[in-house]
Order: C-alpha cells, then sequence, then structure tokens
C-alpha cells in the first residue's frame, strides 16, 4: 500500500469575504470542503494500491464567495498542485481586491428630464486574455446627475502580483432621447481604477460618442 498525503492550507482574508469552497480531485478521489473567512487547513492521506502509478499533479478548485454588502463578484481559481516526493502541498491566499470606479461627465441641464434615458455598462476583467469576472449595471433617468460615479470590485488571480490585466468595457445608452453610439474600449486595470467618460453630440444622424476625459 502506498501512502500520498495532501497538505491545503486556505489563508484568512477580509470580513467582506463570506466562505472558501474548496475541492480537490484525484485519479477516481475527491473530496469538498467550505471554511469561513479566517480559512484553514486540509490535510488527508490517500491510499493507492501497490503499483498504482502516482499522479504528478493534483487537481484544486477553489470558489471565493463575499457577503452580497461589498458587491464583489465570486471567484473561482483552478490549479494543479505539484508532487513533492508522496506530498501535495500549497497554501492559497485571495490576491488583491481592486475597486475601479467609472464616470459619467453630463454637464447639461436637461440631464435626467428625458424617462427613456439610460446608460447600459457591461464590463470584463481578464488577465492574459482569460476572462475572470464580468459584471453590468444599468442606470435609469431617475439616477442621472451632472456627474454619475459607478464603482465595482474585482478581483486578480490568485498567481498574480500587482494591477496587471485588462478591464473591457461595453456602453450604450440614450440621452436626451437620442441614442449612444456602442462605446467598447480595453483599459489596462492599472490604468482603468478611476475612468471619466463626457458624452458629445454628433448629427447626421443624431447621437452622442463617449469619449475619455480622464
Amino acid at each position: 500500500m502506498i501512502q500520498i498525503s495532501v497538505q491545503i492550507t486556505i489563508g484568512s482574508s477580509i470580513n467582506l469575504l463570506d466562505r472558501y469552497v474548496v475541492a480537490w480531485s484525484f485519479l477516481n478521489r475527491s473530496k469538498t470542503y467550505v471554511f469561513d473567512a479566517s480559512g484553514g487547513v486540509i490535510q488527508e492521506t490517500i491510499f493507492l494500491e501497490d503499483g498504482e502509478a502516482i499522479p504528478d499533479s493534483l487537481s484544486v478548485d477553489i470558489t471565493v464567495d463575499f457577503k452580497p454588502e461589498s458587491n464583489i463578484p465570486g471567484y473561482r481559481f483552478s490549479k494543479k498542485i505539484l508532487r513533492n516526493a508522496d506530498v501535495y502541498s500549497d497554501l492559497f491566499e485571495i490576491s488583491q481586491i481592486e475597486r475601479v470606479v467609472l464616470c459619467f461627465d453630463l454637464p447639461w441641464n436637461w440631464v435626467g428630464q428625458y424617462a427613456n434615458d439610460y446608460l447600459f455598462v457591461k464590463w470584463n476583467y481578464s488577465q492574459i486574455d482569460r476572462p475572470l469576472h464580468t459584471g453590468l449595471f444599468l442606470i435609469n433617468s431617475n439616477e442621472f446627475s451632472n456627474f454619475i460615479m459607478k464603482e465595482f470590485y474585482l478581483l486578480q488571480d490568485a498567481e498574480s502580483s500587482g494591477a496587471s490585466g485588462d478591464i473591457n468595457y461595453e456602453i450604450t445608452g440614450r440621452l436626451h432621447g437620442w441614442a449612444v453610439e456602442k462605446f467598447q474600449t480595453y483599459f489596462s486595470l492599472k490604468n482603468a481604477k478611476i475612468i471619466a467618460l463626457r458624452p458629445e453630440f454628433r448629427d447626421s444622424p443624431s447621437r452622442f460618442l463617449l469619449r475619455v476625459v480622464s
């Protein structure tokens, strides 16, 4: 009989975190654990028959759920833990939580007076062309003001360091009863912490174009 050890440490986190769900799979074996924000340690022993091949890695899926009031989207991270002798060992800690702010500068006295006006924002965050998070929000005319500020949070890849990756925005809408031409642009995360957009009116056909002002 061959004995293999699994040792996975889940680091503690900020109080906005709700829980971790951790699942490992190995050949025809698997197990799932749930931890609160204080994290915990997984220690398991796997027994293999003599002569049974020992894989070089063990698959781990970790889901991080945040409390609803945080407005931070859930996160799922998958990785392979390499074997060192007869031990699969790893430490997992959530990485940097980034606050992103998107602003709209609407410097007109008619803002909010057209009931059908709106702005619709879809965003996604990726690292090395790998999508990690997506989100969307709708701004109705009754929320309009001369300066609108919306913030959201995202969690970087657990193996990244510093502000990296890209945010893609796709924005449509209607202002003063005219369409807002689709705005679709990528920003590097380090340059997208705060982005301000201002609509500019264009005629023939009548429409608004969004321009980056800061």
